[in-house]
């Protein structure tokens, strides 16, 4: 066939087309972030005063309740006076008397999030997919999938570390999948121990991208120089102790970076994992000694959340709500949704989407099913074939990898420490959002058929209408 066929034409065409529409809907996404950023007060937000607090001295007090790196908050620096909270270098005991400008940091931040959110569906789009997907159809319903959830506009006018490790998880996956296809020089792998460094310091549950980022920078290191040895007529010795050098320096820089904040809280503080105002979950505490954890994993309650798509029928202090105690129903509220009213309720929590919620929790339903399932196929795939090309360091098997330890810990977490039996408000998209992109690439990774492909297309494009309603902020 010669480059004039018919088919082929047909094909670039199809092409063209699905780029075009990609291309569209991120810049309808793009004026979505900007707007909903413009009309939301950050005092609305999720946790609004603890996060004013650390943006008023960059991130930098420290204190119990400073669990998160001053990371996501140093961009805001400049408009800081540092000596209201900082004598000789050490922290003060109270801050000295100065203008209440937290709140104008506050929005600083949350300006920043449009960059955040918007880069890392470029990243996935333009960069990690079209080195993953197994076809062109394959990256139009992945790409098609990330632009239509709604989550990722209405985490965006939260000022949150969460934000910051989407964005950063993103682009240090890219970078390091990218320059690990090939041989490279030693301070491309220090370049990429920084990024997976930063990115280990956005949040404690950043733990896992972390250590899956350093696992394949010192992996291909190790197996790239253990090659070069075979090979090499020089000192074998000599050439193992640099190597061990190199890998020291790597794990060193990666750790310093995303360990450092904690250690330097634990050694002012003296506290690593207590990071919970008592005040607010010790009336929880003894509704833990009875709970049906068999129950709170096991049951979805769809035709409650029709009825009521929120928390709107939930007490704000503890209780024992059946909605309010099955991690599922609650997860599938604010994926699709916004199950706590911080983005989509006006005063004292009173719903404003009910219907458009109502409608988009029925389309979603077998869109969810499908992605669940394609990730749980697409890893079986992706670990197979790491086994049958002898490959560890396969970067779907990894992306896979990101999904599950990421999800899994959550899940663990929802059980242990993050438990509010009743209200559980710590189940949110937010803490989840770095994740879904790495089980929406490991769902695409694999052979789409063209039936499921068209099905996974119009399901997609039907959530995407549903979903603009619910991703637009309405003052």
């Amino acid at each position: 066939m010669g480059p004039s066929d018919p088919s082929m034409a047909a094909d670039e065409g199809t092409r063209r087309a699905s780029h075009i529409v990609i291309a569209v809907l991120l810049v309808i996404k793009a004026a979505v972030l900007v707007y909903n950023v413009d009309t939301f007060s950050t005092r609305g937000q999720y946790d609004a005063r603890h996060h004013a607090w650390r943006a008023r001295s960059a991130g930098l007090e420290v204190g119990r309740m400073a669990y998160n790196s001053p990371l996501y908050y140093l961009p805001v620096l400049p408009w800081v006076d540092l000596s209201r909270f900082y004598e000789d270098g050490e922290p003060r005991a109270k801050p000295l008397p100065g203008p209440d400008d937290r709140w104008k940091l506050l929005e600083r931040l949350q300006s920043l999030n449009v960059g955040y959110v918007l880069g890392a569906l470029l990243v996935w789009i333009y960069g990690i997919l079209p080195m993953i997907v197994s076809s062109h159809r394959a990256w139009f319903l992945a790409s098609l999938l990330l632009v239509a959830m709604p989550g990722y506009p209405k985490i965006a006018v939260m000022a949150h570390p969460d934000v910051l490790l989407l964005f950063l998880a993103s682009l240090t996956f890219f970078v390091t999948i990218r320059w690990l296809r090939g041989p490279m020089r030693f301070r491309r792998h220090l370049a990429l121990a920084v990024l997976a460094g930063l990115t280990g310091a956005c949040r404690p549950l950043a733990v896992v991208p972390m250590l899956l980022f350093w696992a394949m920078n010192a992996g291909t290191l190790l197996r790239d120089g253990v090659t070069a040895i075979r090979v090499s007529a020089t000192s074998k010795a000599a050439a193992f102790s640099r190597l061990g050098a190199k890998l020291a320096v790597v794990t060193l820089v990666t750790a310093s970076l995303s360990a450092g904040w904690w250690a330097y809280r634990y050694a002012q503080t003296g506290e690593v994992l207590d990071a919970y105002d008592h005040r607010y979950v010790d009336p929880y505490q003894p509704l833990k000694e009875d709970f049906d954890y068999v129950h709170y994993y096991s049951s979805f309650y769809f035709g409650k959340l029709l009825d009521v798509p929120s928390r709107a029928d939930v007490p704000i202090g503890p209780g024992t709500n059946p909605k309010g105690n099955s991690f599922w129903t609650q997860l599938y509220s604010d994926f699709w949704g916004d199950h706590f009213l911080y983005f989509s309720g006006k005063k004292h929590g009173v719903e404003q989407k009910l219907w458009v919620k109502r409608i988009l929790f029925v389309v979603a339903l077998p869109l969810s099913i499908l992605l669940a399932l394609g990730i749980v196929t697409g890893t079986i795939r992706a670990l197979r074939e790491a086994i049958r090309r002898r490959d560890p360091l396969d970067p779907t098997l990894f992306m896979a990898a990101a999904f599950w330890g990421g999800f899994l810990l959550f899940v663990y977490w929802q059980g242990t420490a993050g438990l509010l039996p009743g209200k559980n408000s710590s189940i949110k998209f937010l803490y989840i959002a770095w994740a879904v992109p790495f089980g929406v690439g490991t769902a695409a990774s694999q052979r789409i058929g063209s039936g499921l492909y068209w099905i996974g297309v119009a399901l997609t494009v039907a959530a995407a209408c549903v979903g603009l309603p619910v991703s637009l902020h309405w003052p």
